[in-house]
């Protein structure tokens, strides 16, 4: 059992030992691709979802990095997600 508190494994917790997304992709250390797989993803109306669905996310962009993720949509869509993303601020 680890000395670990419970609220340590939670989502944000998780959340907040990942580094920022950057431009370049950030290699995954063992420790983190195996705490990643045993997040169990679900599936909600059709939808990847579930507590955990932005831990993966998350690292999955960490590991891809930015430019590799911003190559998979078109950049119209990014630069519409980009002013929503402002006018919330």
């Amino acid at each position: 059992m680890s000395d670990e508190p419970e609220d340590a494994w939670s989502p944000e917790a998780r959340m907040a030992r990942l580094p920022d997304p950057a431009l370049e992709p950030h290699p995954l250390h063992r420790g983190e691709y195996e705490a990643l797989m045993e997040l169990k993803a679900e599936l909600w109306g059709g939808m990847v979802d579930g507590p955990y669905r932005d831990v993966w996310l998350k690292t999955l962009l960490v590991n891809a990095g930015v430019r590799r993720a911003i190559q998979l949509a078109p950049l119209a869509v990014w630069h519409q997600a980009l002013r929503e993303a402002e006018r919330h601020e």
